[in-house]
């Protein structure tokens, strides 16, 4: 016998496979992938429930196991389901980046900054890396204006701690910079910094990307300057003044 939903699952099957997933909002595609787990259920107010009301996929990510099992209609199937997808593609993410080799800021400019060419929405990376200084994950952490009224420090956390990484690198991708960074958004770094020092992780700076310029908190003097990485080179005054404090480039490698 049919699912009564079969015909809004065919639906949605054939839109995935004639347009692919970009085109699927995160709660459609995350319907479809439950659709194998739950065959005889409408999975969409799940769906929903998972993605709208944890905010978005970074939440879910950050979700333990006995978290997502209080939610209804999770069973530990489920919750197994989303556990081990969720360690396949940080798996994934974590080998594609392996071999980037990530000594200085101006190199991790580089290589942050590549990943926003093409970006038109406001999102935040966690670049996590080895002791042996080699990216392995590059991963988004939030997708949206930042800092947000509430958020939970694991989402920043548990993708370095996974890494197994040693120091971390965040980055966020403006539109349209005006200011310097808001004194919530300045607590958030500094909090962080002590949550995985805590753990035996530096973070050792946040970068803030816009216009093809780069913001460096530790240029800046938000963050203490990591041992052993070169020192900055001042840009322009007309463009620190926009700013507010102290906004510099970092120096190209030799």
């Amino acid at each position: 016998m049919n699912s009564p939903h079969s015909g809004h699952r065919e639906r949605m099957r054939r839109k995935y496979l004639k347009f692919g997933p970009g085109v699927l909002s995160d709660a459609e595609l995350a319907e479809i992938a439950l659709y194998s787990l739950l065959p005889r259920r409408d999975t969409r107010p799940l769906a929903e429930e998972l993605v709208l009301g944890h905010g978005g996929f970074p939440g879910v990510a950050s979700l333990t196991r006995a978290e997502l099992m209080n939610i209804r209609g999770v069973g530990e199937d489920a919750a197994l389901f989303i556990e081990a997808s969720r360690a396949l593609a940080a798996r994934a993410e974590s080998q594609r980046h392996d071999g980037a080799v990530i000594r200085t800021l101006s190199s991790a400019r580089r290589f942050l900054g590549s990943k926003f060419t093409g970006v038109d929405r406001e999102l935040v990376l966690e670049l996590c890396i080895s002791g042996d200084g080699r990216a392995v994950a590059c991963v988004p952490v939030h997708e949206g204006p930042f800092p947000p009224e509430k958020l939970d420090l694991t989402v920043f956390v548990s993708p370095a701690v996974r890494a197994g990484a040693r120091t971390v690198i965040l980055a966020h991708n403006l539109v349209n910079f005006t200011g310097a960074p808001g004194s919530l958004e300045i607590d958030l770094i500094l909090e962080l910094r002590l949550s995985l020092r805590a753990l035996d992780i530096e973070l050792v700076d946040y970068l803030i990307f816009f216009n093809n310029q780069c913001v460096s908190a530790v240029a800046a003097h938000i963050l203490p300057a990591p041992s052993g990485l070169r020192d900055y080179t001042a840009i322009p005054g007309s463009l620190a003044s926009k700013t507010g404090f102290t906004v510099r480039t970092l120096p190209e490698d030799s």
